[in-house]
């Protein structure tokens, strides 16, 4: 997630200028799965949407925007509809699941997915040469 780590962190991310700013110790549950280190980092967020829906009434998700993250060797978000998808305060959230994994070489993926990943990749690059 981009992120610098450090023993006190501030509340918040700048996306509005509402959001709370208060400065807290950094302290996480390590547990060790042989030589990786894996910890859980809730962040659950509700700040001013930056659509206001008065005037964006299609796209806006309401007067707030729920955000929220908890990776534990995964990541999942919750989060309101996109604006291109016209939903404006409609009941319902959209929801994103990853597993990142850093390996040290390709050969290191699970079979069926580096099959996978070179089928595609021969597959766009045929496609890019026609």
């Amino acid at each position: 997630m981009n992120s610098v780590l450090k023993s006190e962190f501030r509340l918040g991310f700048g996306a509005t200028k509402d959001e709370h700013s208060e400065t807290i110790k950094f302290l996480l549950p390590w547990n060790m799965l042989g030589s990786n280190a894996m910890s859980a980092f809730d962040v659950n967020l509700k700040w001013k949407s930056p659509l206001d829906p008065k005037v964006w009434k299609r796209e806006s998700p309401g007067e707030r925007v729920r955000v929220g993250v908890n990776p534990y060797g995964s990541w999942n978000r919750i989060a309101a509809w996109l604006p291109w998808m016209e939903m404006g305060q409609s009941p319902g959230h959209l929801f994103y699941r990853s597993h990142p994994l850093k390996v040290g070489k390709v050969e290191d993926l699970p079979p069926h997915i580096l099959a996978y990943t070179r089928a595609v990749g021969r597959t766009g690059a045929a496609h890019q040469a026609s």
